[in-house]
């Protein structure tokens, strides 16, 4: 998820903003945030079980579980979602905004 997110950065940094080129690069963190926690069982709160076909969210599929099940796998990719998109800004000093 770092490696992805480094565009963001970058631009964060030599442009002091984060433009719309960067949707991409949440679009692939969210969609893999959401197969670690709903098909791989890599998540600790949600356990070893996979939820989805084989294609995860790419199908459209009738959700094999509840709406509180369904709150809690939000919730979860969200987590690692947002721990995702934090931890490239840790690779920079702090404060380093704008070009030199």
């Amino acid at each position: 998820m770092c490696m992805i997110l480094g565009g963001r950065v970058a631009e964060k940094i030599f442009l002091g903003d984060i433009t719309a080129s960067a949707q991409d690069d949440l679009q692939k963190i969210t969609h893999m945030a959401f197969e670690v926690c709903t098909n791989y069982g890599m998540n600790p709160v949600i356990g070893p079980v996979r939820y989805g076909g084989s294609q995860g969210q790419k199908e459209h599929f009738q959700k094999p579980f509840s709406e509180k099940t369904g709150e809690m796998l939000d919730s979860e990719v969200r987590k690692k979602d947002d721990h995702g998109r934090s931890q490239p800004d840790a690779c920079t000093p702090h404060g380093e905004t704008g070009r030199r």
